[in-house]
């Protein structure tokens, strides 16, 4: 993992990963409720790609 700082200070590191895209295609678009900020906990579930329930108590 590269140093935030040295990204800061360096623009010939900056520009060395300039093209590292990769991740951005792994994210994907989190559905929203019809109010644009609210998602249900089944929402989340199938976004994360886990049970909806989960057996550990608080």
């Amino acid at each position: 993992m590269i140093n935030e700082s040295a990204l800061l200070e360096s623009k010939s590191l900056r520009d060395s990963v300039l093209e590292r895209t990769d991740v951005l295609d792994r994210v994907k678009a989190l559905s929203l409720l019809p109010d644009g900020m609210h998602v249900t906990t089944a929402m989340v579930a199938t976004y994360f790609e886990v049970a909806e329930k989960s057996s550990t108590t608080c």
